[in-house]
């Protein structure tokens, strides 16, 4: 039982004098207020016919006024709802699943709600034959039938209707869009779901087939131009095997490809440097036998040709059989004796004829020999000559071949890449043939009928 809550009261002062009997006033409030169960109990007896009487008196009229209801203004409610699915774009070659991120899963599918109930969709709706012929939609025409412009009128009523009575929302928790329709008649409101996610499904669907439509023909002509890039680089590639006589062009991967060109490089180079070398010993040599033909003194290499002479040999032999003869005639005859006189003459004659032959030979031998050292100086040059050109020709050539496998390879390199291209808008097309052909590219499904 609740307590009475005590309150001061400010009351005026009496006069101080014998005390009553009586009980003050505060106290007689109290207990005056308060009231026990048995006093609750009598008040419920007293008033339990009122109280079931007003009971059943508001059951009747309350079941009364819904059943009016239900048969003058009924009102059925028809629901069903979509599937959405992730908002990713899966390859559809991979049967992996990604996960999405629950924020925009949730924003995806508010979007999707909102575009279903956007005025053009709602207007699409109502241009539907199927909604036009139920008597939903004929309670607005019947009363605005002056042709146009009760046309225009029924459907503003209709959408005003629609804006109360259909509702699209996306729950956070769930993957699905909830649809709904509030009518009269249940038939009317299953056929008014029906036909809306119908025609949202089939739009949402078209429009993702435009889009990818359009993503499939911009692919095409980018594969087009990558085809029309390669034929273009097939044909300079074979240009330029036509216009070369250079062989074996393509190099790629033949890192340790020793080509003909280098062996003739390698043995222009070979002889170039031994001609090079041979060159400066025959420069030496001749220097050498220059100074020997040009030496008023014959040395040793001289010399000793001169006394290899069979002729001076022979002749250094008659001078000694001479002297001997000489000696015995002076010994004989005297110095002045006519014998002795034609000897000594004969004898310093053959001595004229070796000194002359051993010039005679010395000479020959020095300029025979330096002779053939600028024949073969001659002969040398003109071989270094004829290597040097050939080297130049082949340096030349080796440039020429190399600015040609260059080029070449340049050409190939934009044809792998160009290939590599191709190949990868080809898989890109066959995917997006496979997401055209999907019938969920929208990424939404019926659940089924309202």
């Amino acid at each position: 039982m609740d307590k009475s809550i005590q309150r001061a009261v400010n009351t005026p002062v009496t006069p101080v004098g014998p005390r009553s009997a009586a009980p003050p006033v505060a106290l007689m409030g109290a207990t005056g207020t308060a009231m026990t169960p048995k006093e609750v109990m009598g008040i419920l007896r007293r008033h339990i016919g009122m109280i079931v009487l007003l009971t059943m008196l508001g059951l009747v009229i309350g079941g009364g006024a819904w059943a009016v209801l239900r048969r003058t203004m009924p009102r059925y409610t028809a629901r069903t709802h979509i599937e959405v699915m992730p908002p990713i774009q899966q390859d559809p070659t991979q049967i992996s699943s990604v996960q999405p991120n629950r924020d925009i899963y949730y924003q995806f599918r508010a979007t999707k709600a909102a575009q279903m109930t956007q005025q053009n969709m709602l207007q699409e709706l109502l241009r539907n034959d199927t909604i036009r012929n139920t008597n939903w939609y004929r309670q607005f025409t019947e009363a605005d039938s002056t042709g146009a412009g009760g046309e225009a009128e029924a459907v503003r009523k209709a959408l005003r209707n629609l804006e109360r009575n259909f509702r699209v929302t996306a729950p956070r928790d769930l993957t699905v869009i909830v649809v709904s329709m509030r009518c009269a008649e249940s038939r009317e409101a299953k056929t008014i779901v029906d036909t809306a996610v119908r025609l949202f499904l089939t739009e949402q669907r078209e429009q993702a087939r435009r889009d990818i439509s359009a993503e499939l023909a911009e692919r095409r002509n980018q594969r087009d131009s990558i085809r029309r890039a390669l034929d273009t680089i097939e044909q300079s590639l074979e240009s330029i095997r036509a216009g070369t006589r250079f062989a074996r062009l393509n190099l790629t991967g033949r890192t340790n490809f020793r080509d003909y060109m280098d062996d003739k490089m390698a043995d222009i180079e070979q002889r170039f440097s031994l001609y090079d070398s041979e060159r400066g010993r025959l420069e030496s040599i001749i220097e050498t036998l220059r100074n020997r033909a040009t030496a008023p003194e014959f040395d040793e290499v001289v010399r000793e040709q001169i006394e290899r002479d069979p002729i001076a040999r022979q002749m250094r032999a008659n001078i000694a059989t001479m002297e001997p003869i000489l000696e015995r005639q002076l010994a004989r005859f005297g110095g002045e004796h006519r014998v002795v006189k034609e000897t000594r003459a004969a004898l310093e004659q053959m001595h004229a004829d070796l000194a002359y032959r051993q010039n005679e030979i010395a000479e020959i031998f020095r300029q025979s020999d330096y002779r053939n050292a600028q024949d073969q100086m001659t002969a040398l040059t003109q071989q270094l000559d004829t290597v040097t050109r050939q080297l130049q020709e082949a340096q030349n050539e080796y440039k020429e071949i190399d600015r040609v496998r260059a080029e070449y390879a340049r050409y190939e390199i934009q044809r792998e890449e160009q290939q590599r291209l191709l190949e990868e808008m080809n898989m890109l097309i066959e995917k997006l043939n496979a997401m055209y052909s999907d019938p969920t590219i929208h990424k939404m499904r019926a659940a089924g009928l309202a």
